[in-house]
């Protein structure tokens, strides 16, 4: 059991660990209730409220839409642009609102993270969090192969010659609204990059920042490949980081994701200077830095946005995960 602020945060394998008994809304997609495996997970989503999201891909015969007995269809995808996301957020916002604004009792809510964008789940944690509405939220996530053109996206992002296209993305770095912390300009900025597979991409625009300091936080999976170590040392050592003190954490692994957002942060603290935290890999890191910026620092989270959609294939590839949070201070 973890604490970060007024949360705890528990750990395990969806198939080991029940449902709560019915949850004020449920926020799931289309392939949700296939991919959980669980009958109680099936039947506790099922007779909840909820959005069903559909990312401009509804099939009108789906099965999961007739094992669900009160649900809204919304369309929260992928977008690129910073006005984009704030219009998907709005959106979003409204729809749970319209929910809750009726619920009875301790508000429980189920988010399947892999459902929707990584800056619209940050998004609605924070707000959530930082609205103090929810008692207790149960974020289900599962690890996923990404393939672009049939190529793994890690080898893509090696920089193969049939898939150069892929690397030019443009991005933008944008607050997350509820989890967007104090700025305090009269300070040196302290960078902490969560870095995924395009890690070339990201680290390589950190300088437009201007930070004092940055500190460097890498998903496994990118350096998977043998050819990958040495690239992202040339890259860490660019932005003058050693690449020997960068914690290497797993997608999935929260603990050691708070371990290393943690002890990022205390070095910015202990040079004075202003911890910025940039999302920019999975969904287990965005939820943790979620919770650092909403609960215990006030640390400003960003996330990338790129200036265009890249279709990729998905492939599951772990078991399904829930990360449960529950408020401490939370009247039942």
């Amino acid at each position: 059991m973890k604490r970060v602020g007024w949360f705890e945060i528990a750990v395990a394998e969806v198939a080991d660990r029940p449902p709560e008994d019915g949850y004020t809304v449920a926020l799931v997609g289309q392939d949700t209730l296939d991919r959980i495996g669980s009958p109680a997970w099936r039947d506790a989503i099922g007779v909840s409220p909820v959005l069903f999201n559909t990312r401009g891909m509804l099939i009108e015969t789906s099965e999961v839409r007739r094992q669900l007995l009160q649900f809204t269809t919304v369309c929260w995808h992928d977008v690129a642009s910073v006005a984009g996301v704030a219009r998907l957020l709005m959106e979003a916002r409204d729809e749970i609102t319209k929910v809750l604004n009726g619920a009875n009792g301790e508000v429980r809510v189920v988010i399947d993270a892999n459902s929707m964008p990584k800056a619209l789940f940050a998004a609605l944690l924070g707000m959530l969090i930082r609205t103090r509405i929810a008692a207790k939220i149960d974020v289900l996530y599962q690890s996923f192969e990404y393939l672009y053109r049939a190529f793994p996206l890690n080898e893509v992002f090696a920089g193969s010659d049939f898939q150069q296209d892929i690397n030019d993305v443009e991005f933008l770095f944008s607050a997350v609204p509820y989890a967007e912390g104090k700025y305090k300009s009269a300070l040196g900025r302290h960078i902490i990059m969560l870095c995924g597979l395009d890690y070339q991409r990201t680290m390589a625009k950190l300088l437009e920042l201007e930070p004092a300091r940055v500190d460097i936080v890498l998903e496994s999976e990118a350096i998977a490949l043998p050819t990958a170590l040495p690239v992202f040392q040339k890259c860490c050592r660019h932005i003058d980081v050693d690449p020997d003190r960068v914690p290497i954490v797993g997608r999935t692994d929260l603990d050691t994701n708070f371990r290393a957002i943690e002890s990022a942060l205390m070095n910015g603290r202990d040079e004075g200077l202003h911890s910025i935290i940039i999302a920019s890999s999975g969904k287990p890191a965005t939820l943790a830095a979620t919770l650092f910026s909403v609960l215990q620092s006030e640390t400003p989270l960003l996330v990338t946005i790129p200036d265009r959609v890249v279709e990729l294939e998905a492939r599951a590839n772990g078991p399904m995960l829930l990360y449960r949070l529950t408020d401490r201070t939370a009247i039942a």
